[in-house]
């Protein structure tokens, strides 16, 4: 039995190396893992930090059209105003100047009429 080679040494030997190299792996394993926790951390922070900018951006487009569709709305609001009283003033001269226009018609009917009446009669000279 000569020939045999003793390999009870060489056993523990691996056993160590594998158990250093378990090590080795359990601490890349340990570093990779906080490193990635680190990155999702930061990620989460500047994502965040993008939502919260990207909420005020928004925000403030948001306040700005509301002030500039106050701004359109109060001027329709007074071009309508001015447009309707014009328009009443408008109507109100054609009501004066249509009232005018009648009674300066009714005066020339009768006007017509004594005309008319005094070339058929005569006209009588009263004295009081």
């Amino acid at each position: 039995m000569s020939d045999l080679i003793d390999l009870s040494g060489l056993s523990g030997l691996v056993g160590g190396a594998l158990s250093g190299v378990g090590d080795v792996v359990g601490d890349v394993v340990a570093g990779v893992g906080s490193t990635v926790g680190s990155a999702a951390g930061a990620a989460g922070e500047l994502v965040g930090g993008v939502v919260g900018e990207v909420g005020e951006v928004v925000g403030g487009v948001v306040g700005e059209v509301s002030d500039a569709v106050g701004v359109v709305v109060g001027g329709a609001t007074d071009a309508v105003g001015s447009i309707l009283h014009g328009t009443e003033t408008a109507v109100g001269d054609i009501v004066t100047g249509v009232g005018d226009a009648v009674g300066h018609v009714a005066d020339g009917v009768g006007d017509a009429l004594g005309s008319i009446l005094g070339g058929l009669f005569g006209h009588p000279d009263f004295h009081f």
